[in-house]
């Protein structure tokens, strides 16, 4: 079914709804899904109307599809979707349970408060607030007795890394960061009274501070006038970075040999590690250094751990190049293997992003 309200660049889209009868089971009990994507904010072209108010239309749509269907209240009826409202608007989300006649949600004691993440989430846009725009409703008249509807919203990530345009894509494209993220809005997952899997309640994601010494010196890498160098002596204190397989410092738990990683200054976070021959930190994440691959060279692990051995690989417009140092500054500057230099990974805190931290 496709919506008869819309506006801005939805109107082409033909946005609606998919509506599928689900026999479950061995006696094929009757499931009626509804599953929907409303009108999104922030697009040019709504100002007849406003986005609030062509959502209350395919809404309105929805629910007189539903109606005519004439479903028994013995069979459970299920709408779910990007809603596009934010569940902290409560007067758009209570109007929006008013007219489609559903139960609010109520989110399990494990689940992450919202699903569209502008804190960690390198795929949404970080000038919007966190906000909680996607739901599994039960409908009322279509509701078992006696039983509790539970909606969690987790934020999992993917098991590859991979990127928006494809690795050998717009080269150029500073927004063509490595990616662990599996959407721009994180998943729901719904279910009655208790679930009998054990919910974790420990996020997907973790901030991860280290610092490199050269393996075969045991010199700390610093940072000097922006430029990374290899310290003078054992004495000297390595600079704290924040290390990441994603586009945010949020990363996977797991950080494998070959992934594409960016560093940043733990210190001052908005510089990056720059897309250049010579290793410095520019201020902004357009400026990242988008295809510094880490190796590991020991093999202990499947992940990546404190004390690995590893070595690194850039990328230029010239070709792939691995880092060694000229006069003590780092740089992408040669392809023979045998002349790269050697580092050891410390891993000195890793933070769980829960939450209560990123959403404070």
């Amino acid at each position: 079914y496709f919506y008869k309200h819309a506006c801005s660049a939805h109107s082409f889209v033909r946005t609606g709804f998919v509506y599928a009868k689900i026999l479950y089971g061995h006696n094929k009990y009757p499931v009626h899904v509804f599953g929907t994507h409303l009108q999104p904010n922030d697009y040019r072209g709504c100002y007849l109307y406003g986005e609030d108010k062509i959502r209350e239309k395919q809404m309105h749509e929805l629910n007189s599809f539903l109606q005519a269907r004439n479903i028994s209240s013995n069979e459970l009826v299920f709408i779910l979707g990007d809603f596009n409202i934010n569940r902290y608007n409560v007067q758009q989300y209570e109007n929006m349970l008013e007219i489609l006649h559903v139960h609010g949600q109520y989110l399990h004691s494990s689940s992450i408060p919202f699903s569209w993440d502008s804190s960690f989430n390198a795929m949404t846009n970080s000038r919007h607030n966190n906000q909680l725009l996607d739901y599994v409703f039960l409908h009322k008249n279509h509701t078992p007795i006696n039983t509790h509807w539970f909606n969690l919203i987790t934020d999992r990530m993917a098991s590859k890394q991979w990127r928006l345009l494809g690795e050998n894509h717009s080269f150029y494209n500073t927004r063509n960061i490595p990616l662990i993220e599996l959407s721009d809005h994180y998943p729901v997952i719904s279910f009655f009274n208790v679930s009998r899997q054990q919910w974790s309640r420990r996020p997907s994601g973790v901030i991860t501070y280290v610092k490199f010494m050269t393996a075969d010196t045991n010199l700390p890498v610093i940072i000097v006038d922006r430029e990374l160098r290899i310290g003078t002596s054992i004495n000297q204190t390595g600079t704290l970075f924040i290390l990441t397989n994603n586009g945010t410092p949020r990363r996977h738990r797991c950080l494998r040999s070959e992934q594409h990683i960016l560093l940043i200054d733990a210190n001052k976070p908005e510089f990056y590690l720059s897309n250049e021959k010579l290793f410095r930190m520019k201020f902004g994440k357009e400026h990242a250094n988008r295809y510094l691959k880490i190796i590991q060279l020991d093999n202990l692990s499947n992940c990546i751990q404190t004390n690995s051995t590893i070595i690194f690989q850039s990328r230029l417009s010239t070709g792939y190049y691995y880092v060694n140092s000229q006069f003590s500054q780092l740089c992408s500057c040669t392809n023979d293997k045998k002349q790269v230099q050697r580092f050891r990974l410390i891993e000195v805190e890793r933070k769980n992003v829960s939450w209560s931290t990123a959403y404070e």
